[in-house]
């Protein structure tokens, strides 16, 4: 059971919370809600293998009804935790029982699929508006149908936005150039609004502005080319509703000539209108990409700002920032933050007899070890917090270790100096040694990030004092 309660400690630590708080975890199992806050994957993994590891002990220990009903409540836990980090980070249902899934109509982690809902909704609002001047027109008897008649076009026309809507949320449509399917949507729109002009009477020309209630949607997500298909089908599907309905009358008919004229009118209607929606869906697609453009731009400043333009590694403003949050942040919680000021030995020397340009070589290189180095010594647990490592100037570079004490700061260094000099570093004058020395230093309660430094700087040149290539620690 100690075995099992150590699982669920490690799941904790990797999901920002303590597994092993048993007044917390049976709370959680009873209600069935999930109040578990999402990390990144690696926690999730890390949560999943804890529940597998569960699983096994719970087999290993059937023998012992009394530790067995204890593990099995351990693992309840631990599976509703993981299913509940599982569902909040993907929106997707985990097939675990005792979790239950809270459904957002307009999901608030996709802003682009809220968007396609939205849209729709506005779809339907127009659906709903054009319902009143039609109750009016069967008032009045200009349509050759009754309420009845009436309310069962209602009822198609909601049922197919219903349809839109559940197959733009349920994630079918994404398969699709188009997820909000808006030529479909646009030519259902069209169908149903000849349906109802067949209909009308005295009321058909006010009806055929439901056509550029249509198209004017459009304008979301159609090119050119769309809008004018679009326009050709309406005239062409208006033109065969006048040919089906006077077919049996002659061709001097004064109505037919009407027909005509409407048919006429509604076709450059249509074209002006698929025109003027090609342009201003023109305008919509080069927003969107200067937006993109600018975004770009954005990250890539944001990645000058914040790191060093030889190295790649974070720069000493970047640095100064990170080590006030993690001051912040100890003052408030009362965590252990280590600072490390790394010098590389001889440097002036690699410069003065082989350039500048081999110099910046063993720079780069020393860069990428100590940033593949730092990721290896970061270990599960400390709370979304990575060691960081960057230019602090020169050749002098600094670590910061968060939730590490000075003792546990110098076994990282000394293992990270073990991984970086195992080899000599590729230049263009040839493979080059070189080694470091390193003054190591912990946060004090109530001194300033400078005063940490500065002793820093003091072991450090406590370690060049003492003949390079090793690591000093400030008292």
């Amino acid at each position: 059971m100690d075995e099992l309660r150590g699982h669920g400690l490690r799941m904790g630590g990797c999901g920002g919370e303590a597994g092993s708080e048993r007044e917390a975890g049976d709370g959680a199992a009873d209600s069935g809600h999930a109040r578990l806050r999402v990390g990144d994957e690696r926690r999730l993994a890390c949560g999943m293998a804890a529940v597998k590891r569960c699983d096994e002990t719970r087999i290993r220990r059937r023998r012992h009804p009394v530790r067995g009903d204890e593990t099995r409540r351990l693992c309840r836990m631990l599976r509703r935790r993981v299913a509940a980090a599982a569902c909040l980070r993907h929106s997707a249902p985990v097939a675990w029982p005792g979790v239950r899934m809270s459904f957002e109509l307009f999901p608030r982690n996709d802003p682009n699929l809220r968007r396609l809902l939205r849209r729709q909704l506005m779809g339907l609002a127009s659906y709903l508006m054009f319902l009143v001047p039609l109750v009016y027109a069967v008032n009045e008897g200009w349509m050759r149908m009754d309420f009845s008649g009436l309310a069962w076009f209602v009822a198609a026309a909601c049922a197919v936005n219903v349809f839109f809507f559940l197959a733009i949320r349920s994630g079918w449509t994404r398969r699709f150039q188009d997820p909000g399917l808006t030529l479909a949507q646009i030519a259902t729109a069209v169908a149903l609004a000849l349906v109802m002009i067949h209909y009308s009477e005295e009321a058909r020309s006010v009806l055929l502005m439901l056509f550029f209630a249509a198209l004017f949607f459009g304008i979301f997500g159609l090119g050119t080319r769309q809008f004018l298909l679009l326009g050709t089908a309406t005239a062409v599907g208006y033109w065969g509703l006048i040919q089906w309905e006077f077919r049996d009358a002659p061709a001097e008919d004064p109505r037919r000539k009407l027909e005509v004229l409407r048919l006429l009118t509604l076709s450059m209607i249509m074209l002006w209108m698929a025109l003027l929606g090609s342009y201003v869906a023109g305008l919509r697609q080069n927003l969107r990409r200067r937006n993109a453009e600018l975004a770009e731009a954005m990250a890539r400043l944001r990645t000058l700002v914040a790191h060093d333009e030889l190295t790649g590694a974070f720069n000493r403003r970047h640095l100064m920032d990170i080590l006030t949050r993690e001051k912040e942040r100890t003052d408030r919680f009362g965590h252990v933050f280590t600072v490390c000021i790394i010098d590389l030995d001889y440097f002036k020397r690699i410069n003065d007899s082989h350039g500048h340009a081999a110099g910046d070589d063993v720079l780069r290189g020393f860069t990428e070890r100590m940033l593949a180095s730092a990721r290896k010594i970061d270990w599960l647990g400390r709370q979304d917090v990575d060691t960081t490592f960057g230019r602090y100037g020169g050749e002098e570079f600094l670590l910061v270790m968060p939730h590490t004490p000075l003792a546990g700061a110098r076994v990282c260094v000394e293992r990270i100096r073990d991984r970086v000099v195992a080899a000599p570093f590729e230049t263009g004058a040839g493979p080059l040694e070189a080694n470091f020395s390193a003054g190591v230093a912990e946060h004090r309660p109530g001194e300033t990030v400078a005063e940490t430094l500065a002793r820093a700087d003091e072991a450090l040149y406590l370690a060049k004092t003492r003949g390079r290539g090793r690591t000093e620690t400030a008292d």
